[in-house]
Order: structure tokens, then sequence, then C-alpha cells
């Protein structure tokens, strides 16, 4: 056995780790760089670009793509994104029972073939089933034709057949849609509805539930539609929602489905 030569790789190989730990030749994320200022900004400039269009969509497309309802009214729509979920799904379905409130569920074709019970649970107990695509794509990236045959379509004939009601109010993934699809949504009698309040229980720091309700505390407002999710990520909101619930009594808001906020 060739001793020397061992102990040479050996000597070599700890040199590369200290290498690697030391100077981040090696990138591990050990040692990664704090992000500059201008790095930290950039996300922040194309949320607020984001929202500016979705703003103008709403402004441009007054009949077809909302926000929220009446400041006029001290009302406020709850909204889930993403389920149904086998696990946070029916666990806030008990949370808004035990509190005699209706919410909006905007719900993925693929979530409702998977959990077809929980579908019918939230429909038999008096939410509103509305269409959020069958996979979550990005539809500004989807041919209008894709759009309607894989995600729109399918997913309002799954919870059809399931319910008998087919839903026509979409909240596209992300909130992001282009005007053209907009303009034909408009044409075969579908709204689009978005959302006024942001709970930012989507984000990937908002693991704390006070944060969560601590943004509706600060953004709450009549006619507001709050944007939830219960998707399999999203437990954080189901501890956050008891105290969002208690705030936004508290403030004297009835709670409403977005159809009974927007279109009755």
């Amino acid at each position: 056995m060739n001793y020397k030569k061992i102990i040479g790789i050996s000597a070599v190989l700890i040199i590369i780790g200290i290498l690697v730990f030391t100077t981040g030749i090696i990138d591990l994320g050990l040692n990664s760089p704090v992000p500059e200022e201008d790095n930290i900004e950039e996300p922040e400039q194309e949320l607020e670009d984001f929202l500016e269009n979705m703003r103008r969509q709403a402004r441009e497309y007054p009949e077809t793509f909302f926000l929220m309802g009446s400041p006029e009214e001290n009302s406020i729509a709850l909204s889930f994104d993403d389920g149904p979920d086998r696990q946070n799904t029916p666990q806030i379905l008990d949370i808004l029972q035990e509190r005699d409130i209706n919410a909006t569920f905007f719900v993925l074709g693929e979530n409702v073939e998977r959990f077809p019970e929980i579908t019918m649970r939230i429909y038999n107990e008096g939410h509103q089933i509305a269409n959020h695509s069958w996979g979550h794509p990005n539809l500004r990236e989807m041919s209008d034709e894709d759009i309607i045959n894989e995600e729109l379509h399918p997913t309002s004939q799954k919870v059809s057949e399931l319910t008998g009601y087919y839903p026509q109010i979409l909240r596209p993934p992300f909130g992001a849609i282009n005007d053209q699809t907009i303009e034909l949504l408009a044409d075969l009698n579908w709204k689009i509805v978005n959302w006024s309040i942001d709970s930012f229980d989507w984000h990937i720091t908002s693991d704390d539930p006070d944060e969560i309700i601590n943004r509706i505390e600060r953004f709450h407002h009549p006619g507001g539609i709050v944007l939830l999710h219960n998707g399999l990520v999203n437990q954080v909101t189901v501890e956050a929602l008891p105290g969002i619930i208690d705030f936004l009594e508290r403030e004297g808001y009835q709670f409403k489905t977005v159809n009974e906020l927007l279109f009755e």
C-alpha cells in the first residue's frame, strides 16, 4: 500500500475543504454575500408594478375585472386560493362553521378531482366555489384557447359534476392575466375577481400567524376582498384565521361571499 500517496491525497482534500468553508470558492451558501440595497428593492418594485397593472385592469374593465366591493357598506369577503387540501381546508371549514361565516374558495381543478368529498363539504356548508384554474399555470404565458380548454372549462366542469353548479368567476393564478384574455372572458360572461387586501400568507417568510393578522389590521377597509390560501403549505393561515375573524368582527364587518359582495 502506498501510504505516501494516500497521505498526499488526504492533504489535498483537507486544503480543498478549508477553501470551501473559508473562501467560498465552492459556494454552499454559507458565505453568501449580503444582497445590495438595489437587489432588495427590485422585487418590491416588481410587486408594485404588478399591483398598478392590476388596478389599471380594474379601471379599464369595470364590468369584468374586480378588486373590491362597495366601500359604502361595512362588509368584507374572505377568500381562499389553491385548495381544496385534505389537511388545511377541513380545519378552515371547521373554523368558519364555528363562527357562522361563509367564504369563497377559488379551487384548483386538479385538487377538486383529488378531493371531491372536501369540495362537496365546501359547497354543502354554504360557501361559494370559484375557479382558480386546473393546475395553477401563469395564464399570461398561454393562448386564450388553451386557457379555456385546459384550465377554466375542465375545472368548472369538474365542480359542476359534483355540485350541479358551474362557476364562471375566475381568480387567475398569481392574479396575472392579459388584457386580451379579459376581453374574451367578458364576451363569455365570466367575471375576474382578484383582491384588495393581501394577507401575504403565501410569502415564504410568513410563518408567524401574528404577521398575517397584523397585515389585515393595517390594510382592512369596507368592501375589501381578503386574499388567503388553503393549500398544502398554508398551515399558518389556519393558525391566523381565528385572530383575523376576531379583529374584523371587532371592527363591525359583515362577512360575505364574493358573489354577495360584488353581484347581489
